[in-house]
């Protein structure tokens, strides 16, 4: 089973006003992602194995993005948030380097 950690960018996503969507998330980034960190969906406008994450609940539809790092053996979830404002920001930061954004980061 793969490490799983979490960008600071993320953790600040994940603060946000609904704690049962964040929970979702974390939730959902440790079963799949954990087991297979290279699945789901890639993103390919971000110039990178940028991998997206559904966590769909019955009232939201919360996404995530992850991205792996072989080398480590690490899942990275980069981003979350509701489902188109999610990608638009990761695309955004596309110009800012993986590893750059996960120098602050959180094992998990």
């Amino acid at each position: 089973m793969s490490k799983l950690a979490i960008t600071s960018r993320c953790w600040d996503d994940l603060a946000g006003p609904d704690a049962e969507v964040a929970e979702h998330i974390l939730t959902v980034f440790g079963q799949p992602r954990g087991l297979n960190p290279q699945s789901g969906e890639t993103m390919r406008r971000v110039g990178g194995p940028v991998h997206k994450l559904h966590a769909d609940l019955p009232t939201h539809s919360p996404q995530a993005v992850t991205w792996y790092d072989p080398d480590r053996d690490v899942c990275w979830l980069l981003a979350a948030g509701q489902h188109d404002d999610v990608y638009k920001r990761v695309e955004r930061h596309r110009s800012t380097s993986i590893a750059t954004s996960a120098r602050s980061l959180t094992l998990w």
